[in-house]
């Protein structure tokens, strides 16, 4: 365990990357509700299918990748 002092800080945290194939999502709205973060939101406009699509609003996401696992398209990657 590591001791936290003014010379040894507590490591920061960068938040994950979430990376969303705008072409493949239907607007489920899955990953929104699934999301402990709230960090994705559907757009206001129309994608490709003709559905708002999945976007990130915060850029707060931990990489749990709930909204990756509840994706039923497979549209959604985390990267760290």
């Amino acid at each position: 365990m590591a001791i936290i002092t003014e010379k040894n800080p507590a490591p920061v945290k960068k938040p994950a990357t979430v990376l969303i194939d705008e072409k493949k999502c239907k607007g489920c709205d899955l990953c929104v509700y699934y999301c402990p973060q709230e960090t994705l939101a559907l757009s206001k406009t129309i994608g490709a299918r003709g559905y708002p699509v999945a976007i990130v609003v915060q850029d707060n996401c931990t990489g749990c990748q709930e909204c990756a696992r509840v994706c039923p398209d497979v549209c959604i990657e985390i990267f760290r």
